[in-house]
């Protein structure tokens, strides 16, 4: 894929108001719209490069989309740790009584899930917040990172073994809808699960 500015730039608008929100200005209550739209857009980036791999290859290279991931990622979040840690004297006590368990799941993309067995409500006015309750956003894409290709990763050979039983190539259009199909099952999925656990 070739470069997208605009997406870099929709990615940009998308993240100020979460930056707003935490800088402490009202009007940007809860930065969800911002998240929201940066996990969309990065959903749709990933998903571009998957299905381009596939028409370029054939095949989904799982073992190289995870290094090129980890190598973009990895390297700013260790050094972020390895800061929010040397320095935990400078936050509030009431901050940090858990930090040793809040660094390890960061590193290991699993914010998301730490932070739900520790009941933390993310918009409490209470005790000072985690220095690393940001990563749960972080946690939450790299899992998709993972998942993701795998998902796409079967349904290319799926619809590659159906296509070779018929006698027909594999078209890059059945190839769009059936991960539309399933990404619109996921997306179902997901407020399925939103409204039950309301």
């Amino acid at each position: 894929m070739k470069y997208r500015p605009e997406i870099d730039g929709l990615r940009t608008v998308a993240v100020v108001p979460v930056i707003l929100f935490h800088a402490g200005f009202g009007l940007f209550s809860g930065g969800f719209v911002g998240v929201d739209v940066f996990f969309v857009l990065s959903g749709f980036l990933i998903t571009s490069l998957l299905l381009d791999e596939v028409g370029r290859t054939g095949r989904i290279g799982l073992k190289g989309f995870w290094i090129r991931r980890a190598r973009r990622l990895l390297p700013a979040l260790i050094v972020m740790v390895l800061a929010v840690v040397a320095a935990r004297e400078l936050f509030a006590a009431e901050a940090t009584p858990n930090l040793r368990d809040e660094a390890v799941a960061a590193l290991f993309w699993m914010s998301n899930w730490l932070f739900v067995a520790q009941h933390t409500d993310y918009f409490s006015h209470g005790a000072p917040p985690s220095p690393l309750q940001h990563t749960w956003s972080l946690a939450v894409e790299e899992q998709y990172y993972l998942l993701w290709p795998l998902m796409v990763t079967a349904v290319v050979a799926g619809l590659a073994a159906l296509a070779y039983r018929r006698g027909t190539p594999l078209t890059p259009r059945a190839l769009r809808t059936a991960v539309f199909v399933l990404a619109c099952a996921g997306v179902l999925a997901s407020a399925a699960a939103s409204m039950t656990l309301a």
